[in-house]
């Protein structure tokens, strides 16, 4: 069998295993476990890379992408995304110590309406600094008294950030590449600089100001042009995202369907203190957001316009949280360049940026008494219900302004990211996958 035909019958896969503790075969190393099941050929030109000890600005130029997958050693979740037959897939699944093993698919960006700005109209003025209509809605200038999230480190896991922008590179310090065959974790797309900018646009005397204009910033690069996010990257981001303790995680991007490694990923990284934020999706859904959105400990952000009314792609109902400007909103863009988003990808990021804003104003903090203050200092919208807190629109429009200056710690139970919890099962059919344990929202 040569490495070219085997390649050709593999398809991507994530295989979740049971906890160490848990294991019949403690001594056997989970990927032992799996390469046991493939050739001989596969299996020596495989290549299993631990993300979490991937060190700063490193990236997977040179690797091949069928050759390469990621080895999540972390005993709680314990993870290995590979290329499996069907034939090796059936082998495995029967194992003892073997969870889950999902189908390795393609998370989908949030945004509905991407344009780059021409050279005049809409630009910037180079002599005088902008704030954006959606970082002035949400009340973050008048909360720079309080932060400007100075030393929070936020992490962008997308398509990368340009660094080389003017209003990035004093507040980007660092971050990974995650797709094989990328030379860097700069941004190739525009997705991810413009997340960036929404978050962290420095101040500099020029151009944009972001929600929090001295906040850290990582590029965690899980995609590449395509603008597609492969779940194998985006289960080795969050391990990096862990193992580098980063603060706030900002996500914008999602799929319609659970994954269970995704889930563990997201409570081990809520476990490690860290803020999860995440796109509801573009989908006009009223059942709830996509995932990771939708899960429990993840902050679920939809869109608003500028007057407060959703925006009619965004989907809302369940696993929603917050809301945020989404419409229209003004970022920057690759070679030093600005560009307008509309989808609860442009949402998202806003309340990443409010995060490290309350978290630079509640320095020592946790995670949960952050997303309380997000929480209890939302404005409730109309279209929330009566108590400002229904189903669809979730507490209402994030205000950065109010969660930094609160300065009363929380009696009460803490607020919570409403949403699911996920487990393996067996669905109608009787076949075993990830299944979604709604919880109503608090």
């Amino acid at each position: 069998m040569t490495t070219t035909d085997s390649i050709s019958d593999r398809q991507p896969v994530v295989i979740v295993f049971k906890p160490k503790k848990q294991r019949s075969l403690q001594l056997l190393d989970k990927t032992e476990i799996v390469r046991q099941v493939m050739s001989d050929r596969y299996q020596r030109d495989l290549l299993l890379i631990d993300a979490a000890a991937r060190p700063k600005g490193s990236s997977l130029t040179a690797l091949t992408p069928e050759l390469t997958g990621f080895d999540v050693d972390r005993y709680d979740t314990p993870i290995v995304c590979t290329r499996l037959t069907a034939n090796e897939r059936r082998q495995l699944a029967r194992h003892p110590d073997v969870e889950l093993i999902e189908d390795d698919v393609d998370l989908v960006g949030s945004q509905s309406v991407l344009r780059r700005h021409p050279a005049v109209q809409g630009q910037p003025r180079l002599e005088a600094e902008t704030v954006p209509a959606g970082v002035a809605h949400v009340r973050a200038p008048d909360a720079w008294g309080c932060s400007q999230g100075r030393g929070i480190r936020v992490a962008v896991l997308d398509t990368g950030i340009d660094d080389s922008h003017p209003d990035l590179a004093a507040n980007v310090l660092g971050g990974v590449g995650l797709v094989p065959g990328t030379p860097s974790e700069r941004d190739d797309e525009g997705h991810g600089t413009f997340c960036a900018g929404v978050i962290g646009a420095a101040a500099d005397g020029a151009g944009l100001i972001g929600m929090a204009p001295q906040v850290s910033l990582y590029a965690v690069k899980v995609s590449d042009r395509s603008a597609r996010f492969s779940l194998r990257s985006v289960i080795a981001g969050l391990d990096w995202c862990i193992a580098n303790r980063m603060q706030v995680i900002s996500m914008s991007f999602g799929m319609t369907r659970p994954s269970l490694a995704l889930y563990l990923m997201c409570q081990r990284a809520w476990a490690s203190g860290a803020v999860l934020v995440a796109s509801a999706g573009n989908a006009s859904s009223e059942a709830g957001a996509q995932f990771p959105a939708a899960f429990d400990l993840v902050l679920g952000v939809t869109a608003i316009d500028r007057h407060n009314l959703r925006y009619p792609q965004a989907n809302v109902g369940n696993g929603v949280d917050l809301c945020a400007p989404g419409v229209d909103v003004m970022s920057t863009g690759l070679r030093g360049g600005y560009q307008t988003m509309t989808g609860t990808s442009a949402a998202a990021p806003h309340v990443a940026g409010a995060a490290a804003l309350a978290w630079g104003s509640h320095r020592f903090a946790t995670n949960a008494e952050i997303v309380h203050l997000l929480l209890a200092n939302a404005r409730p919208l109309e279209a929330t219900g009566r108590d400002g807190r229904g189903p669809r629109l979730g507490h209402g429009r994030v205000d950065a302004a109010a969660a930094a200056a609160e300065l009363d710690r929380p009696l009460g139970p803490l607020m919570a990211p409403g949403g699911c919890s996920v487990r393996a099962g067996l669905d109608e059919r009787g076949q075993r996958r990830a299944l979604r344990l709604d919880q109503a929202l608090s």
